[in-house]
């Protein structure tokens, strides 16, 4: 049995924080920094897209994404959110504007879960933290199969590659699926 009612969900895009940047595509498309600037703007346009293709792919976060979930009628220790790639809690907050400070956090891949030091009773209780990835925290494989798709789809546009090939998709494929059944200690 749920100890909440009903929660609400909200979801927003740091869009200054991709998991790569458009000069790291350049130089994995194997130009310089300074090169392709008129590319600028539509580099990180597919940037964008790729991340969404990969998030939709995984259905989770890879971007940094800020999260509220707004829990109704809530009473209990634990608070268990769904949400796969935990990256910081922002607060936890009582209906009496108290902060909570969870005594154990435990990040799973596809949910995190705050332990509480003692039980809460909160008509809403709302919980505010980040998901994904920072360039700098991103593991390889999803920034790899980001960039390989950024690269492709720009040489589809640059017309030197008329189609995707099934390679491509697979390798992508393959470089998200350890997201899908890895569990972080």
């Amino acid at each position: 049995m749920n100890a909440y009612n009903t929660i609400t969900i909200e979801k927003t895009k740091d869009n200054d924080e991709y998991p790569i940047t458009v000069r790291e595509a350049k130089l994995h498309m194997g130009y310089g920094i300074n090169d392709l600037q008129e590319y600028e703007e539509y580099l990180g346009m597919l940037i964008r897209a790729v991340t969404k293709e990969a998030e939709d792919f995984i259905q989770k976060d890879l971007s940094l994404t800020s999260c509220v979930y707004t829990f109704y009628n809530f009473n209990d220790s634990d608070v268990e959110i769904p949400e796969g790639h935990f990256n910081s809690l922002t607060a936890i907050i009582t209906d009496g504007s108290t902060l909570v400070t969870p005594q154990y956090t435990f990040p799973y891949e596809n949910e995190v879960e705050f332990e509480l030091s003692t039980s809460v009773s909160s008509n809403p209780l709302t919980v505010q933290f980040k998901t994904g990835f920072t360039t700098e925290n991103i593991p390889e494989n999803f920034k790899l199969a980001i960039m390989m798709r950024v690269f492709d789809y720009f040489l589809v546009h640059r017309g030197s590659k008329s189609t995707l090939s099934l390679q491509d998709t697979q390798t992508f494929e393959k470089l998200l699926m350890t997201a899908m059944s890895t569990r972080i200690p």
